[in-house]
C-alpha cells in the first residue's frame, strides 16, 4: 500500500514497528531496548530507530544506547 503512494500510521508499537531497527522488540518484556534476534522492523522509515510515550514514562535517554551501537540510525522518540 505505501509503495502506491498510500499512507500508513500507527501508535504506541504500532510506530515503533515501522521503524528499520526495533527498539523493545524483546518477547520478555518492553523494559530491554535491544534483543538479537528480534531487532528487525518493517524499514517504512528506512534508517531509523523509533521508541514511544517517551515522555509518559520517562524514557528520555533510552534511545541513546541504541544509536550509540548503532550511529547511522535516526533516533524519533514520540509521546
Amino acid at each position: 500500500m505505501l509503495n502506491r503512494g498510500g499512507v500508513i500510521g500507527g501508535s504506541s508499537a504500532g510506530a515503533t514497528i515501522q521503524g528499520s531497527y526495533l527498539v523493545r522488540g524483546a518477547p520478555e518484556g518492553n523494559y530491554i531496548m535491544m534483543s538479537h534476534g528480534h531487532e528487525e522492523g518493517f524499514g517504512f522509515l528506512r534508517n531509523s530507530a523509533i521508541d514511544q510515550h517517551l515522555l509518559a514514562r520517562k524514557r528520555e535517554n533510552d534511545l541513546l544506547p541504541v544509536i550509540r551501537r548503532h550511529p547511522q540510525l535516526l533516533g524519533v522518540g514520540i509521546d
